[in-house]
């Protein structure tokens, strides 16, 4: 009986120990998987810093044409052309709406690095790397003169979900590399949505309300501007402690 018990007492012993392993091995795993990806995140900064952000602006040219297409049809009541002709234009404002807030919001708040804007029908046209015939002025206009430099890094910012890789997907400002790829937390690559205070009434009697792309896009280089000043403090101490180390060796 007491062998039995000594038995059963060992067993939950060596149980609670492996539980503690793997927690600990866990642990490892997190804080080396941080510690990787912060160091990313300090490189990431400091190229965009010297680089270029490019800013991806919406045009809904698809859904703008299939309603297009649906009015050139012969399919369509009266009531029904109408209302889809309502439909569209609606959209039509509303985007070209939010593209002015942004740009302007940009040339009033944006200072972390070199900028371009461009619409996402002429996104190919970056990634061909063509330097220069389709980047927006303030005016929304296609201007000849803006071009951009590939010799160094180019990120992009885009209005919409993070990717569908992330179990919990979020809509915001979005900075990827050129690849089209998120960057990771700790970098702050996402800016989330900010809505006007009184936005759910406005929206409950029926009223069109837009995002406050202002207070984003400052967000968006306060966040950056401040990741970037604690990723140099980083790399300041890890100098220093590296030059006491060799003092000392």
């Amino acid at each position: 009986m007491c062998l039995q018990k000594l038995s059963s007492k060992l067993f939950l012993t060596c149980l609670f120990v492996l539980s503690l392993s793997f927690q600990s091995n866990a642990q490892f795993y997190e804080i080396a998987d941080y510690i990787k990806r912060a160091s990313t995140a300090r490189d990431h900064i400091s190229q965009l810093q010297e680089g270029t952000l490019v800013i991806r602006l919406r045009s809904r040219s698809k859904n703008i044409k299939a309603m297009q297409a649906s009015l050139d049809s012969a399919q369509l009541s009266e009531k029904q052309r109408k209302r889809l002709t309502k439909q569209m234009n609606d959209m039509i404002r509303e985007i070209s709406t939010e593209n002015h807030q942004i740009v302007i919001a940009l040339k009033k708040h944006y200072i972390f690095s070199e900028y371009r804007v461009v619409l996402d029908t002429a996104m190919h046209q970056l990634f061909a790397k063509k330097e220069s015939g389709y980047f927006l002025n303030d005016d929304l206009q296609t201007e000849k003169n803006l071009s951009i430099d590939f010799s160094k890094p180019v990120y992009i910012l885009k209005y919409g979900p993070t990717q569908l890789s992330e179990n919990n997907r979020q809509e915001g400002l979005v900075i990827t590399d050129f690849e089209k790829n998120d960057l990771k937390a700790p970098f702050p690559y996402l800016t989330k949505i900010a809505w006007p205070v009184l936005a759910p009434l406005v929206s409950f009697i029926g009223n069109d309300v837009s995002p406050r792309y202002d207070k984003m896009i400052r967000k968006v280089n306060s966040s950056l501007e401040r990741f970037y000043i604690n990723a140099q403090i980083k790399r300041e101490k890890d100098q220093l402690r590296q030059q006491i180390k060799d003092l000392k060796d």
